[in-house]
């Protein structure tokens, strides 16, 4: 009777020791982090505002308080670097900090103003908040007051424990360049976003003046390039310029952390001058000459010219020609 008592408790013991090790074996799914990115169009001429929508999420639930690192490249530059929140953060300890970031003379001396023409310079100044030295990816993203990108570069370096280190860069200003409120962000990665680099910290921006030569420009307002709503949301929104538009397929960038999770997502949007009939880089009078003299042509005519055709009616008349005159003057590069 007692052998039969020792054995039961046996069983009960091994069968409990059977159902622990099963709990804590358990394997545990991993959270699965989603960046989703996208344009509002496929394809965009010369003068368009390309609007940038994403939306993070864990496991399907808004991924609030988030830093998402943009980039931006055309196929032949950088176009682009930014920092963008999917909602205000508050109270972090960031490993590494912006801590200033203003417009200045060669010699780091605050400077507001800017002629046409003249090399302008900007000052980072950062803080590395850490007990080991740090790499980082010091980028710039500069915007004319049209809204459209001016330049996109950077600078990697170390920065030593507990210390805080400046960059002071320089920009040439054509003397074509609009007039207005120009304004500078800079962001702190590990690396390129494109190479899955996050950003150490929310980005800094400033503002400075460009005048022209007489100092009598008109002046623009800024353009507002970033809106952001309390959810998982974020969008960013370019203006391509009509001079010297970069021309061909673009790639955006965005890479992100959050918690334990790292995510990379990309989009692609394409840049095309309408109206470029002959396909020069301009939109000029050899164009409006061609789509003259194609004019009132259908397909089988012997004058047809399918390039002048720009709203694909099957038919070249003056809703084409208005097309070209829409857009006269456009260049790209």
């Amino acid at each position: 009777m007692q052998m039969k008592k020792f054995l039961n408790l046996k069983s009960i013991l091994i069968a409990v020791t059977l159902c622990l090790l099963l709990i804590v074996t358990k394997p545990v799914s991993a959270s699965t982090l989603t960046l989703t990115i996208t344009t509002n169009k496929q394809t965009y001429n010369a003068g368009e505002t390309v609007i940038i929508q994403g939306n993070l999420t864990l496991d399907g639930s808004p991924a609030q308080d988030a830093l998402i690192a943009l980039e931006i490249d055309t196929e032949y530059r950088y176009y682009v670097f930014r920092t963008l929140q999917t909602d205000a953060i508050e109270g972090a300890n960031w490993l590494v900090e912006i801590t200033d970031l203003y417009s200045c003379d060669m010699y780091g001396n605050p400077q507001n103003s800017f002629m046409r023409g003249s090399t302008a310079y900007a000052k980072v100044v950062w803080k590395n908040n850490s007990n080991v030295s740090q790499s980082i990816m010091v980028a710039f993203y500069l915007q004319f007051s049209t809204g459209s990108p001016f330049q996109a570069f950077y600078n990697k370096v170390s920065t030593s424990a507990n210390s805080s280190s400046y960059i002071i860069a320089s920009f040439e200003i054509s003397s074509t360049a609009p007039t207005g409120i120009t304004t500078i962000y800079s962001s702190l990665y590990t690396d390129f976003p494109k190479n899955g680099g996050i950003p150490y910290c929310p980005e800094k921006n400033a503002t400075f003046t460009i005048t022209s030569t007489s100092s009598t420009g008109s002046q623009l307002s800024a353009y507002t390039l970033i809106s952001t709503s309390s959810t998982s949301n974020f969008q960013v929104a370019i203006t391509l310029p009509k001079l010297d538009v970069m021309l061909g397929n673009y790639t955006v960038y965005g890479s992100c952390k959050y918690g334990n999770e790292s995510v990379l997502s990309t989009a692609q949007f394409r840049v095309i001058l309408v109206g470029d009939v002959n396909e020069d880089m301009k939109v000029d009078m050899k164009d409006i000459g061609l789509a003259a003299k194609a004019y009132g042509s259908k397909p089988g005519d012997p004058n047809w010219d399918p390039r002048c055709d720009l709203n694909n009616d099957g038919k070249i008349d003056m809703k084409d020609i208005g097309i070209i005159c829409k857009n006269y003057g456009n260049t790209g590069v």
